[in-house]
């Protein structure tokens, strides 16, 4: 009995530990809100500011991170960035923030060890050139929620504040993703709940054209400019073809006359074939080896 007792606190033990160490290992984690507003300014650049209330289950977890992509974009600037009130300075250490250049730009924001807490990280940053123009309009295309990321949004919220001297010629559009949509003076609300990882929301706003910029963003020129050399490469692929095989024709004629000039003869032998009589009767075997044949 006294045995049987030990081995049961035993397995009971181990169970504990067992358990205990799932529960420690097992981290997740989710953003209860994601907002972005988003301040249209009037040559065109916008002033994002993101707000994402994380909570953190198990852990520990030392970072975030957001990328942010440049393309369509003259250049983005960071401003500022914050966890729970406390302004992030650029750094690697706990408490400070990494700011990768490139594209997409990468914010890394380090924590001190955290573990079943809710943080809020607030992201400023300005976007140049974004309004591009379109036929008959200034348009606004901005992606608010990124293309990948790994965790659950319970509720997201956009807001575009645009200046009173411009207005909207289409009713805005949501073109990746989905949300409702509300409009105010000046404003309009895109917002959407329980969102499952990978679900971006791409939003896109028409303006009177001229009301926002006068002259294209550089990104769009280059792209442009691009576009009509890729054109201009393709009219003249038939051209290049055609030339490309008059040189072909043109090097390999010389070279086939020279052959032709140079060949050796064809020398052409006669040879004797001797072969066993095989099935012959002997008699007209015996009589061919004593006299040959004659043709």
């Amino acid at each position: 009995m006294k045995t049987s007792g030990l081995l049961a606190s035993l397995v009971l033990l181990v169970m504990s530990l067992t358990v205990g160490a799932c529960q420690a290992q097992d981290k997740s984690y989710s953003a209860s809100r994601f907002e972005v507003n988003l301040a249209v300014e009037e040559r065109g650049s916008v002033l994002v500011t993101e707000t994402v209330v994380f909570d953190f289950v198990g852990g520990p977890f030392t970072f975030v991170f957001r990328e942010i992509p440049t393309d369509h974009t003259d250049g983005i600037s960071v401003l500022e960035t914050s966890i729970d009130g406390i302004f992030y300075p650029v750094g690697e250490n706990p408490g400070e923030v990494e700011i990768s250049t490139g594209n997409p730009i990468r914010i890394t924001w380090h924590l001190a060890a955290t573990s079943n807490a809710e943080r809020t990280v607030v992201l400023t940053y300005r976007a140049a050139g974004v309004v591009r123009q379109a036929s008959g309009s200034d348009e606004l295309q901005w992606q608010a929620l990124p293309d990948r990321y790994e965790y659950f949004i319970g509720e997201s919220r956009t807001v575009v504040d645009y200046p009173s001297s411009s207005a909207m010629v289409s009713e805005p559009e949501v073109t990746a993703g989905k949300a409702a949509i509300s409009q105010s003076t000046n404003q309009v609300s895109f917002s959407a709940r329980s969102l499952e990882p990978n679900s971006p929301l791409v939003l896109k706003l028409q303006f009177e054209q001229g009301s926002l910029i006068t002259a294209r963003p550089n990104w769009q020129v280059e792209q442009e400019a691009r576009a009509v050399e890729r054109d201009a490469a393709m009219q003249a692929m038939p051209y290049w073809v055609a030339f490309a095989i008059l040189i072909f024709g043109a090097g390999l004629t010389p070279m086939l006359t020279y052959y032709r000039r140079n060949r050796p003869p064809n020398v052409e032998s006669t040879m004797t074939v001797l072969e066993a009589p095989g099935a012959m009767p002997p008699a007209m075997a015996s009589f061919l080896a004593e006299n040959g044949t004659s043709a």
